[in-house]
């Protein structure tokens, strides 16, 4: 990433290597490929990596930036809403009580996760 914090664009950091694997663009600009999410981003705010965003939005689809400071929207593209946003940051992990019980889901298990309420 280019100067900040890494937490400036926490999108953009996690296309950049944990999940770059679910992820489509190049070091401009990546977004989620279409099924897993809306998310995208740029490596900063300079015109090449807006343009190569802007080459990433397919006409009428929705993406969600996330990042410090103001978001800039491509060239071609249409701001929805602006939002502020809360970054959590986890500072010291306290040891948990008791043992959480690992159950592996399956598909016989999808109707009841997609009746979770939102």
């Amino acid at each position: 990433m280019h100067g900040g914090h890494p937490l400036d664009r926490p999108v953009w950091g996690a296309l950049e290597c944990r999940q770059a694997s679910l992820s489509v663009g190049n070091h401009l600009a990546r977004r989620y490929a279409p099924g897993f999410g809306p998310f995208a981003a740029t490596r900063d705010n300079q015109p090449d990596a807006l343009a190569a965003l802007a080459g990433l939005i397919a006409p009428g689809e929705r993406l969600l930036l996330l990042q410090a400071g103001v978001s800039v929207v491509p060239r071609g593209a249409v701001l929805e809403r602006r939002a502020a946003g809360v970054q959590m940051v986890l500072k010291a992990l306290k040891p948990a009580a008791g043992r959480a019980k690992i159950e592996r889901l399956g598909p016989a298990d999808v109707p009841e996760m997609c009746a979770l309420p939102n």
